[in-house]
């Protein structure tokens, strides 16, 4: 009787222990993984400089980008370029832009089987907070306070409006309790995406298995992905055409470098890197028909052919093409060059130089352009730029320093004109080249800065899209830059992987359910 009762006690502690760990799975995970590399609905993804899977603490790249298949976060950017809901179900922000109340998701769970709350996103937060480096630290800039509001209750307060903020929500949310003190190689990832980690014995290679309950994305063709850690980024392309692995994602250098070789297949995308001349709005410059003469002149195809080996974007307006304000079909404005010269007091010689009559005499119109000579592709970009302005008849002198210098006279607008290229924080973060506080360009304009805060401080859908066309159009009139266009990476895939692949900035893996492998 004594032994029966002893049974009963121990059987009813274990239910109890397991019950209180939540480590009931929603689905049975293996503990060690059946290696299928090579098999129909198996694909093999590449880890460079793996150091450990935790999202808040890796500095690589490449295990972030696979981190995003294992982890959701709040929002996500979709094949669209708009940012879409994922432990998010609905956004209100307040009439003064300042209060985001995200309501959750209550229907998601972790792969051990636990609940999701708003209490893991607090969690998350603080850690990103409390790390000492981490590639996830540009979502918290411009938060006064976050807090859980309850179980499904999220809320956010911002120093100033900013209508991009949703943008800041794409970072993987961890599960409450993670340890974050220190980087662990054998750190085991644990999140509520469509993949959830299996462990295996095979060195250097991690599996994740399809998780056949994930409520936040559709769960595709591909049933198991065998993460390889490569040793560095000069290996990828050897080991995507060696079809060690099938896919790998390359920055706009490595495209601009690669040559294909084999059965793969390019797909690039458009990415935040902004190519544009800067210009202090003095002299000549400092009417805007000559500046917008300038930028009607630009042939940025021949600069995207001649100097960008093909990998760019071309673009009239510092806004990311694809967005709702800067459309990937640009339409051709109705004005020519030369009437807006004509206009602005220029007339064209018979040798063809553009003169106007001054108080010092005749003066022609000419630009120096500042350039780092360090970048070779930033020379050839400036080379064919002079090479346009002066078949249509406007003098150009470059002016190549190093990158010290070049650098330091930018700082304290020692130019007429310079080329540079900066990443922008969102698809129209126009900051940096409108109103009072530009750090590349001159003030120019009388209501800039009112258009630039209206369309931060746009609360409603409809609000934003307006506030933000008033401001292009201001930017179109006043030409503060004169854009050039912008940077391509790539996902390079080979001839295993079919179906629909649409990568964009910050989730190169968009549609993964779309995947398929032979």
């Amino acid at each position: 009787m004594k032994k029966r009762i002893t049974f009963t006690i121990a059987i009813l502690l274990c239910a109890a222990l397991l019950a209180g760990c939540g480590c009931a799975p929603t689905k049975p995970q293996q503990q060690h993984a059946v290696y299928k590399e090579g098999g129909t609905g198996v694909i093999s993804l590449p880890l460079t400089y793996f150091d450990t899977f935790n999202p808040v603490l890796t500095q690589s790249e490449t295990v972030l980008d696979a981190m995003m298949l294992v982890y959701d976060s709040l929002y996500r950017r979709g094949a669209d370029g708009q940012m879409q809901p994922l432990l998010a179900a609905q956004t209100e922000v307040s009439a003064d832009g300042l209060t985001y109340t995200l309501h959750l998701r209550n229907d998601v769970r972790w792969h051990n089987g636990d609940m999701f709350s708003a209490y893991d996103v607090s969690y998350t937060l603080a850690a990103i907070a409390a790390a000492e480096s981490s590639q996830l630290k540009g979502c918290l800039s411009g938060i006064a306070a976050h807090t859980a509001k309850s179980n499904f209750v999220y809320e956010f307060t911002l120093i100033e409006p900013n209508s991009c903020f949703i943008d800041q929500l794409d970072f993987p949310v961890i599960r409450r309790g993670t340890d974050c003190t220190a980087v662990q190689a054998d750190y085991v990832p644990m999140g509520t995406s469509a993949y959830y980690y299996i462990d295996t014995d095979r060195s250097r290679a991690h599996i994740l298995g399809k998780n056949q309950n994930c409520t936040t994305v559709v769960a595709g063709a591909i049933e198991e992905i065998v993460l390889k850690e490569i040793p560095a980024a000069d290996n990828l392309m050897y080991a995507l055409e060696s079809r060690e692995v099938e896919a790998v994602h390359v920055d706009t250098k490595q495209l601009r470098t690669y040559s294909a070789k084999g059965n793969v297949t390019t797909v690039p995308y458009v990415n935040r890197n902004f190519t544009f001349l800067g210009m202090k709005a003095e002299g000549a410059l400092a009417d805007k028909q000559v500046r917008r003469a300038l930028s009607l002149i630009l042939d940025r195809d021949a600069i995207k052919t001649n100097a960008m080996f093909g990998r760019f974007v071309p673009s009239t307006l510092p806004f990311v093409p694809g967005s709702n304000i800067n459309p990937m079909d640009e339409t051709q404005p109705a004005e020519d060059a030369a009437t807006l010269l004509t206009a602005a007091g220029y007339a064209q010689t018979s040798e063809g130089t553009w003169q106007t009559e001054t108080e010092e005499g005749v003066q022609n119109l000419s630009v120096s352009i500042l350039v780092n000579a360090d970048n070779e592709v930033r020379c050839a970009a400036a080379e064919e730029i002079a090479k346009q302005f002066k078949a249509f008849g406007i003098g150009v002198s470059i002016d190549k320093t190093d990158f010290e210098t070049y650098t330091m006279r930018v700082d304290a607008r020692e130019y007429n004109m310079f080329l540079g290229e900066t990443l922008l924080a969102t698809d129209l973060d126009v900051s940096a080249f409108v109103g009072i506080w530009a750090r590349f360009a001159s003030p120019v304009g009388q209501n800039m800065d009112t258009l630039l805060y209206n369309a931060r401080a746009a609360v409603t859908p409809e609000d934003k899209e307006t506030a933000f066309l008033a401001l292009a159009d201001a930017i179109s009139d006043e030409v503060p830059v004169i854009s050039v266009g912008f940077g391509q990476n790539a996902v390079i895939i080979n001839d295993r992987i079919d179906g629909e692949i649409c990568p964009v900035y910050q989730n190169i893996y968009c549609d993964f359910a779309l995947w398929d492998a032979a």
